[in-house]
């Protein structure tokens, strides 16, 4: 595989436990819970200096997108 390809969301290994579709969907699913709403929250309320609580919602916000799906 050309080193080009060696990135995000290219599947360049033959994986032995899932479908690739499995494997995205998965991934998916632990983004998705990586940036819900309930572990920001968790997050800004576990940390006492602001600055790291702006950079927990600008970084959510973020990887969120702008169009806020």
């Amino acid at each position: 595989m050309p080193f080009a390809f060696y990135y995000m969301p290219y599947l360049v290994m033959t994986l032995k436990n899932y479908t690739p579709q499995e494997y995205y969907e998965k991934l998916i699913d632990i983004y998705s819970t990586a940036n819900s709403l309930k572990l920001l929250g968790a997050r800004i309320r576990s940390t006492p200096d602001y600055s790291l609580k702006m950079l927990y919602f600008l970084r959510a916000f973020a990887s969120r997108g702008f169009s806020g799906s």
